[in-house]
């Protein structure tokens, strides 16, 4: 029978450390997928809701109605295909695309 030396048991360390870390990065990057996914089907049902055509909502209206921070409401949009930033005279303004 082959005696653990402390070559392997170090080694087994290791291996058990990365993967734990490795598991841990992933489930992180899946709980964060999954709410900015529910913050953003938030605020678009809110903005189908409350917009009409070609009309702006401001980050603020967005932000307190959805019970978000102005900077996750600007992240979320920012980032969302669905939803489009004002360009002209009023700033920080968003709309349905």
């Amino acid at each position: 029978m082959c005696e653990p030396t402390l070559a392997t048991g170090i080694l087994i360390g290791s291996l058990g450390g990365f993967f734990a870390g490795i598991g841990i990065a992933v489930a992180n990057f899946l709980a964060r997928k999954f709410f900015d996914h529910q913050d953003t089907q938030k605020i678009l049902n809110w903005l189908k809701t409350n917009t009409s055509e070609d009309k702006f909502r401001s980050t603020k209206a967005i932000s307190s109605w959805c019970n978000l921070t102005q900077d996750r409401v600007r992240e979320l949009c920012s980032s969302s295909k669905e939803i489009r930033y004002s360009v002209g005279e009023k700033e920080d303004r968003w709309t349905l695309t």
